[in-house]
């Protein structure tokens, strides 16, 4: 090996290493992103407790304070009966408009002390009134904050997406580089060493190239194959959530008739497995994005076909209608409360055909292309492990 040749690999594996290192910073900075991420969600479901803690506290508190004035009137009332009753004995001898002066002043001051109380009630009232509204506008600000949280949070997740692209797209452009460099250096060898030498030198060289660039095709195939099982066990919970929904509406669908408890029991059991559904979707999308995120050798295009299509069943998985199948549906048929359920019943009529078209179209217009690809990688996987 010559100098020239020696200073060439030298260089190549210092980029490696910058390669790598970078790699590994991104890495870290995205571990430190979660990190700050998590802290930060943590922090506001605690905030979020203890907000609805001291709501909660609060009104206690004046409720204890309403009881307190109740029981303070009621003895007052008490003591006051007690005393006109006594002050009446007493004037058992006096005139009758002695005592029905007595009588008036009574009736007045029990007046007077039931306006008193009534006026500490209503002022009562009115601080918990103004306590309620304060705790659901103060929880309404932490849910906001941490609705803007989440939003922040996948903002930098595609961010981190892109510089992962960006990343691996300049390492291609280098080792490109570097490869056309290490041509040229072996060209100008060539000619110094003789023909014979070069021929060989340069057999060796496209048998290494060919040897690394199926290396990195089987890399591409196999993150591909990976990509396209994920996307696929993304569509299992969201058929099944149609399935569901289809089960559900063909149960209601009564011709106004009400319904027995046993269909109120099917109908908690088909939400049940809608929100199952739900749960089910959001964990495989996240895991999608966390592979996605983490895995260089997937095809670009691969990737943007798949979120495209996943982006487009999020919208209906993530619907009010689909919350009203899973919570209010069931609670509606056991009040048979017929015109709520036809309007739910309408909404996942829409549902269900957009499910059903957003599985035709990945059926028909992406699926059958992609496992047509995966399987013609397969094939060439094991045409070179035969070879």
């Amino acid at each position: 090996m010559t100098k020239v040749t020696e200073h060439l690999e030298k260089q190549l594996a210092e980029n490696r290493v910058k390669q790598e290192e970078a790699r590994r910073a991104r890495e870290e900075e995205k571990q430190r992103s979660d990190n700050a991420f998590n802290n930060a969600e943590r922090a506001f479901e605690r905030k979020l407790e203890e907000q609805r803690k001291e709501n909660q506290e609060n009104q206690k508190e004046l409720e204890l304070e309403m009881d307190n004035s109740r029981l303070k009137h009621e003895m007052l009332y008490r003591e006051k009966q007690k005393e006109h009753e006594d002050v009446m004995g007493a004037m058992r001898n006096a005139s009758s408009a002695e005592r029905s002066a007595a009588a008036n002043m009574h009736e007045k001051e029990l007046n007077l002390l039931r306006k008193t109380h009534e006026s500490e009630m209503k002022n009562c009232e009115v601080q918990m009134e103004a306590i309620r509204q304060k705790g659901e506008r103060e929880v309404r600000d932490v849910e906001d904050q941490m609705a803007k949280l989440h939003l922040e949070r996948g903002a930098e997740l595609d961010k981190h997406h892109k510089k992962m692209l960006k990343m691996v797209e300049k390492s291609h452009e280098d080792c490109t580089r570097e490869k056309v460099k290490q041509h040229a250096l072996k060209m100008l060898e060539m000619k110094n060493e003789g023909q014979r030498k070069a021929i060989e030198h340069k057999i060796v060289m496209e048998k290494l190239e060919q040897a690394r660039g199926m290396s990195q095709r089987l890399a591409v195939n196999e993150a591909n194959r990976e990509v396209y099982r994920l996307f696929m066990a993304i569509m299992e919970p969201v058929n099944e959530a149609r399935s569901n929904l289809g089960d559900i509406k063909a149960l209601c669908d009564n011709n106004g008739e009400d319904y027995e408890d046993s269909d109120t029991a099917c109908a908690e059991y088909y939400s049940s497995g809608i929100g199952n559904s739900r749960s089910i979707f959001d964990i495989r999308t996240n895991a999608f994005r966390d592979f996605v995120l983490n895995q260089p050798n997937c095809d670009h295009e691969l990737v943007i076909a798949c979120q495209t299509a996943i982006n487009s069943m999020k919208k209906p998985m993530e619907s009010t209608t689909i919350r009203s199948a899973c919570t209010t549906l069931p609670r509606f048929m056991g009040e048979q409360r017929h015109l709520r359920i036809t309007a739910i019943l309408q909404n996942i009529d829409d549902l269900t055909s957009t499910l059903e078209a957003i599985s035709d179209d990945v059926r028909l217009n992406f699926v059958s292309w992609k496992q047509l690809e995966i399987v013609e990688a397969v094939v060439e996987q094991k045409t070179i492990e035969k070879e």
